[in-house]
């Protein structure tokens, strides 16, 4: 694929700083709780209908004590439960993006990303030929040369990393914005990746704001792995951001 037709190109990017929010815990508790609403209204409206309902065999009516008991018990349960779903869901909707990825420049203009990965709590310094890798646990810096090890570093973090190179894929342009699908076949078979990436169409160099939705069918059944929302900010100006001191001094010792 080429970037061409996107209408933009990552290549031109000499510095950028990419802030990202996760809505997987969203999405799960809004596909859960979808289940118990759903539940609950219908049989909201057999309640509000006075529909009779089979209790033990038996036909009951809506004037039956057993039968309000029931209704009772049951609305106020999938009620409740559906409320406990749909608050969390919605409080994470204002929890702020974290800076995640920022790609600059040394002062010999050579350039170089600087990765944030809170789930392994470590932040790692990537050029093309070595990444330094600083450890909380440990609270020291690991030197990695391997070529390997570097593309999969890239490939996990640099997320437009490899876009150019897909071939079977789906462009659908829209009103304010471009999505892309493509398939990505894993080493385990009979399961594929489904990838779909939305690309806003407010555009500085690249899009302001990407999103990436990452589901997993293994046979006819579907898992979501990923949804992310990606903000690109400081395009080609200054990234505001620390690179950690025992970095800082690994870098040195290499000079």
């Amino acid at each position: 694929m080429r970037f061409s037709e996107l209408g933009f190109d990552f290549s031109n990017l000499n510095t950028v700083s990419i802030r990202r929010k996760s809505f997987l815990t969203t999405y799960i508790l809004l596909i859960v709780s979808i289940t118990f609403i759903i539940i609950f209204l219908v049989f909201g409206i057999l309640y509000l209908f006075e529909v009779p309902m089979e209790m033990n065999g038996v036909m009951v009516p809506y004037t039956d004590p057993s039968y309000q008991e029931f209704f009772r018990v049951f609305l106020l349960a999938f009620g409740g439960v559906s409320i406990a779903l749909l608050l969390p869901a919605f409080l994470t909707l204002f929890i702020a993006p974290k800076l995640v990825l920022v790609k600059d420049q040394d002062p010999e203009l050579n350039p170089f990303f600087y990765i944030f990965d809170s789930r392994k709590k470590r932040e790692i310094y990537l050029t093309d030929h070595a990444a330094w890798i600083y450890q909380t646990k440990y609270n020291q810096v690991h030197k990695e040369v391997n070529p390997n090890e570097l593309k999969a570093i890239r490939e996990k973090f640099i997320f437009w990393e490899g876009l150019d190179a897909i071939e079977d894929y789906k462009l659908i342009p829209k009103a304010k914005k471009t999505v892309l699908k493509y398939k990505e076949s894993t080493q385990m078979k009979f399961v594929t990746k489904m990838i779909r990436f939305t690309f806003s169409n407010e555009i500085n160099v690249v899009p302001n704001r990407i999103s990436k939705l990452v589901n997993v069918r293994a046979g006819g059944n579907y898992r979501t792995q990923e949804a992310y929302t990606y903000l690109v900010e400081d395009v080609n100006r200054q990234p505001r951001f620390e690179i950690h001191p025992e970095i800082k001094r690994a870098l040195s010792k290499d000079i």
